[in-house]
């Protein structure tokens, strides 16, 4: 199937593009949920993406994708979320949760929590019994990495440089080895600069295209050099090639991230496979529930452009009504939330249109005009 990229430059819609600036009160504290993402496969025809100011970035009419659970933000005791990952070892793929704070300096990482698991190594080394066994531990790197400092905006560039430990244990049965520890060292430099900004649209879960967004363009490039460290240092090679780590050899990834207020994984984020390639080899793009200022026109009455989506709490809320439907509801109109229950909506007078509760809690939604025998619209609320 042919799929044409189209860069929009209308003078009337590139004119009203603001350079977003985003700060702190920009982004969720609370927990969201699950979030999707969908992955761009291999031989699809994708776009140039290169630095541009002002740029408009339709990434809807991407072709072949793949949708996968992402990332499930949990709450965290110490630090505002807790997000599943799931990283490489000894060619398995071991659980871990991303600590990640929202604070005045920007969107860090503090560490990794990895719960206890083990894999046979049996592929690896033909040993029955070998096994490789990860201890449960908080992984926290040696300096917090940033991902978004603020205020971000055009221009703005930061390094983060840290280390992380992966501890682990490893039982070889032909080397006589029982429960050797180790650890496995990851050296990183990530350097990140606001390169662009504009507006993106991606596809939703359904494969719509969903709202436009305010997005910055960031460059990141990213260098690791990873190190297996055994208490017995002779088998370093060896237990290097077992746990499939390249000893000592630096790695570079460069990509670019599109970022949106309210989200902490980016809008879009785009793989290139060296610093002078336009074009990259693989896009994924988030999709979550309230993507859409249009719902799904397959349901019925759901005729209804709604904005601005997101929203914040406090604000105003407005609908243009399509084809059939009538004047704005007073008492029907309500919200609710993903557990069911019920919010209303009151209009505010002379607003023309609906005026949201103060205290508010962020969040997805779900909103109806007219009540529940309508079809809804999904929202977020953002603080």
């Amino acid at each position: 199937m042919r799929v044409i990229f189209v860069v929009v430059f209308l003078g009337s819609f590139v004119t009203a593009i603001a350079q977003p600036i985003f700060n702190a009160p920009d982004f969720q504290t609370i927990p969201l949920g699950t979030d999707s993402c969908l992955i761009s496969r291999a031989g699809s025809s994708l776009p140039v993406l290169m630095p541009d100011f002002g740029g408009v970035w339709d990434l809807a009419g991407i072709a072949d994708s793949d949708v996968f659970p992402q990332t499930t933000h949990l709450p965290d005791a110490d630090y505002h979320y807790a997000d599943s990952v799931h990283l490489p070892i000894a060619g398995e793929q071991y659980g871990a949760a991303l600590r990640l704070d929202i604070n005045p300096v920007g969107i860090q990482e503090f560490g990794r929590g990895i719960a206890a698991s083990s894999y046979s190594l049996f592929l690896q080394t033909a040993g029955l019994t070998d096994t490789l066994w990860i201890d449960g531990q908080f992984d926290r790197y040696s300096i917090p990495r940033t991902t978004l400092r603020f205020p971000a905006n055009y221009g703005s560039n930061w390094i983060s440089t840290y280390f992380s430990d992966l501890h682990l244990r490893v039982s070889l049965e032909m080397d006589a080895i029982v429960d050797m520890p180790g650890v496995v060292r990851e050296y990183v430099v990530e350097n990140r600069k606001v390169a662009g900004w504009g507006k993106m649209r991606v596809k939703d879960a359904q494969g719509h295209p969903s709202a436009f967004f305010d997005v910055l363009q960031i460059s990141v490039v990213r260098s690791t050099i990873d190190s297996v460290l055994m208490q017995d240092t002779i088998r370093n090679p060896v237990m290097s090639l077992i746990l499939r780590v390249p000893q000592g050899k630096r790695d570079t990834q460069y990509r670019q991230e599109f970022v949106m207020a309210g989200s902490l994984l980016p809008l879009a984020e785009a793989y290139f496979a060296s610093a002078t390639i336009i074009t990259p080899y693989r896009i994924t793009t988030l999709t979550r529930a309230g993507m859409n200022v249009v719902p799904d026109m397959g349901m019925p009455n759901a005729s209804w452009l709604v904005y601005p989506n997101p929203c914040s709490a406090g604000g105003m809320l407005f609908g243009v009504p399509g084809s059939g439907v009538g004047q704005l509801g007073l008492d029907d109109a309500l919200l609710l939330d993903q557990c069911g229950r019920s919010r209303k909506i009151a209009l505010s007078i002379g607003g023309g249109g609906w005026h949201l509760p103060d205290h508010l809690e962020p969040g997805n939604y779900t909103f109806y005009p007219y009540g529940t025998v309508n079809a809804g619209v999904p929202i977020t609320v953002l603080r």
